[in-house]
Formats: structure tokens, C-alpha cells, sequence
């Protein structure tokens, strides 16, 4: 899946980085401080306050950028 706006290229980063950390969605909302509905929205690519996903990418220990920015192929 190609990503069309930068909420759903955030959406997919939080996808895979959190898939990468095998975290399931319940505990990324834990360690997020945000409910399960936001992050569900957030990964859906629904748009959320900056602040929202800097927890989100704190709970990921990744920086924000991370999530705003595609990966280099390997």
C-alpha cells in the first residue's frame, strides 16, 4: 500500500514500527497514555494533535519525524 496524505503515511509508520516492536495495539495505548479508540483512529489514518502522536512516538521511542518520513529501501 502506497500511502496518499501524511496521515495515512503516519498511520502505516505506526503500523509497522509498532508490528516491528510486536506491540499490539492494546498495550502501544498503555504505554501512550491514549485509549484504544485514538489509536485505532490514529492507525486508521484519521488526522490527531500533534501532541497525541508525539506520545504515540514516545511509547514507539522513536522521534516524531519518524513517523512523517518513508524509510530508505535496504
Amino acid at each position: 500500500m502506497q500511502p496518499h496524505s501524511i496521515c495515512e503515511l503516519i498511520a502505516f509508520r505506526i503500523r509497522t514500527i509498532r508490528s516491528e516492536k510486536s506491540m499490539t495495539r492494546e498495550e502501544l495505548s498503555v504505554a501512550a497514555g491514549v485509549s484504544m479508540r485514538t489509536l485505532s483512529r490514529i492507525e486508521a489514518g484519521e488526522d490527531h494533535k500533534v501532541s497525541t502522536l508525539a506520545q504515540v512516538a514516545r511509547a514507539l521511542d522513536v522521534n516524531i519525524h519518524d513517523l512523517t518520513t518513508r524509510p530508505f529501501a535496504a
